[in-house]
């Protein structure tokens, strides 16, 4: 259920990208941000609840970790798509220099492929093919993607968002690290 509520505005852009496809200009900007909220959500939620497990809420969303990642995955494939319509539209030979641009380089060299594995291996049948150590190393990956979409936002412009929104989600996670690595000893 939840899958699919937070699918909707993506079936929705989808469908937009797929009617008119010069909606790229608009749905690059909101299929972005979409994609960046549920990465960060995703993110925050393990932190969350290990600083404070106590709280009901943190731990009930905690059970859709894998249904918002996957949905964060969805709107960057959007977020892509639409890069991919704007640079075709300016002619393919021209359009695939941008391919290697410094601020494209992170999101489409490390962190789309990344989300892209992450996304396929979120179910239970990966699990057990890869023995839950396995598939959590793999998903571990995630924070590398974090930092090039990190860069990315910057290189594009985005400093300031980027600091709004990754300041948080690094500060719980460097509580979450302190919190664990302490209560070992």
């Amino acid at each position: 259920m939840i899958w699919i509520i937070v699918h909707i505005p993506a079936f929705i852009m989808s469908v937009t990208l797929l009617y008119d496809y010069n909606q790229w200009k608009l749905l690059t900007f909101y299929s972005g941000y979409c994609a960046l909220i549920f990465f960060v959500v995703t993110l925050s939620l393990n932190p969350l609840k290990i600083i404070f497990p106590k709280l009901v809420l943190v731990t009930k969303l905690n059970r859709y970790r894998r249904q918002l990642g996957v949905a964060s995955f969805s709107y960057a494939f959007i977020h892509l798509s639409c890069f991919l319509i704007k640079r075709i539209l300016k002619g393919f030979a021209e359009g695939l220099i941008y391919f290697f641009h410094p601020a494209i380089i992170p999101a489409f060299w490390i962190a789309f492929p990344i989300l892209l594995v992450l996304a396929l291996t979120s179910n239970q049948y990966s699990i057990k093919k890869l023995s839950f150590p396995g598939w959590k190393k793999l998903h571990k990956t995630v924070y590398v993607a974090e930092v090039a979409i990190m860069l990315h936002m910057t290189l594009t412009g985005d400093f300031l968002i980027m600091l709004m929104f990754f300041v948080p989600l690094c500060t719980l996670q460097l509580l979450k690290y302190k919190k664990t690595t302490s209560s070992k000893f």
